[in-house]
């Protein structure tokens, strides 16, 4: 039995039919709860009207820029990521990653990105799109709630899913309340991230659009080696040991740029050889002095145009146990200003 907030590196990932992997640990990693605890007291939270925690969310799209991912160069790559809505894996497979590893301290977002890669790798574009599809009809009226995944095509994919994500679509069909009522709610699982482009900014409809281009990320798709594990921030420290990942993508873990820089640098200083993350656009600390230009140190910001995709630039972290700041040597990688987590950086061990 593992301790809380550990994982048994030493136990192998259950291999389903579809070819995915998934790790999950009889208590969900630090929920401490089994996969029809999980649920029951979940469904009982919201019958209640308290809501599911935020850590506990299932994003139906993506707040970062998924265009500027698909587009890096990550041939025979091995790529560890945040789960979020699930398609970051998809824009990292389009990169040319060949193993994914997915990591989410929610559990509805991990079975949600199983979904997304089996969907992705046995169905067809307009299947993927009408399986998740339902987003956009939220509500119906107050008491009348909307499923947002068409069971139809979802019985189509099922069998390739691990036995712990079949429970939660199950019951998730069966007691639609368990997703929010709208796009802000917290009475349910579901959380939707607004973007300035699309309401919706879905990898397969919005930016993969034609039936060629879709093929193509499925067959890329088909080839790699996909792992889904339920793990929180503490417990990622021993899955970068034991998986020794190329590129780690956190995303926006931490929500301030204090946070967020400081676990992508502790995890390059622990030898991984590049973390990248994402910080908002409104982010006020990109417009002030903490933020340098490497070579010059002048004042260099981000609102105001001045940062182009490329640049160099130093972060000043600030360090809590010595109380002073170090600065740390960040790539921007886009500052793509119509996701609403569009500034992409990137920091690589030197």
């Amino acid at each position: 039995m593992e301790k809380p907030g550990q994982i048994d590196i030493d136990k192998n990932p259950i291999r389903h039919e579809s070819g995915i992997h998934t790790f999950y640990d009889d208590n969900l990693g630090d929920m401490q709860k089994t996969i029809p605890q999980y649920l029951s007291d979940t469904l009982n939270q919201v019958e209640a009207g308290h809501g599911t925690q935020h850590e506990n969310s299932l994003y139906l799209n993506s707040s970062d820029s998924l265009e500027s991912l698909m587009t890096l160069k990550l041939d025979g790559k091995r790529v560890m990521t945040v789960s979020g809505s699930g398609e970051f894996a998809h824009a990292f497979i389009n990169a040319g990653a060949t193993e994914i590893i997915c990591f989410d301290v929610s559990p509805a977002a991990a079975f949600n990105t199983e979904l997304r890669h089996a969907a992705l790798c046995h169905l067809t574009m307009s299947e993927y799109t009408k399986l998740f599809g339902g987003w956009t009809k939220r509500r119906e009226s107050r008491n009348q709630f909307n499923p947002i995944w068409d069971e139809k095509v979802y019985n189509k994919v099922e069998n390739y899913l691990s036995e712990e994500a079949k429970m939660f679509f199950r019951l998730i069909f069966r007691e639609p309340k368990l997703i929010g009522t709208d796009e802000y709610s917290f009475n349910g699982f579901s959380r939707m991230r607004y973007n300035k482009k699309t309401r919706n900014n879905r990898f397969v409809g919005d930016i993969v659009m034609t039936e060629a281009n879709y093929i193509e990320l499925q067959n890329k798709a088909k080839k790699v080696k996909f792992t889904q594990v339920i793990s929180d921030v503490n417990t990622l420290d021993q899955l970068t040991q034991s998986y020794k990942p190329d590129l780690l993508y956190i995303s926006n873990i931490g929500y301030r740029p204090q946070t967020t820089i400081g676990i992508a640098n502790k995890h390059l200083t622990r030898g991984v050889p590049e973390v990248m993350c994402t910080i908002s656009v409104n982010e006020s600390e990109f417009n002030d002095t903490r933020l340098h230009h490497a070579d010059d140190f002048y004042g260099f910001y981000y609102q105001d145009k001045k940062i182009q995709n490329g640049d160099k630039i130093v972060y000043a972290l600030y360090d809590d146990k010595s109380r002073k700041e170090h600065k740390v040597k960040v790539e921007i990688v886009s500052t793509d200003r119509n996701a609403d987590y569009g500034l992409t950086l990137s920091v690589k061990r030197r």
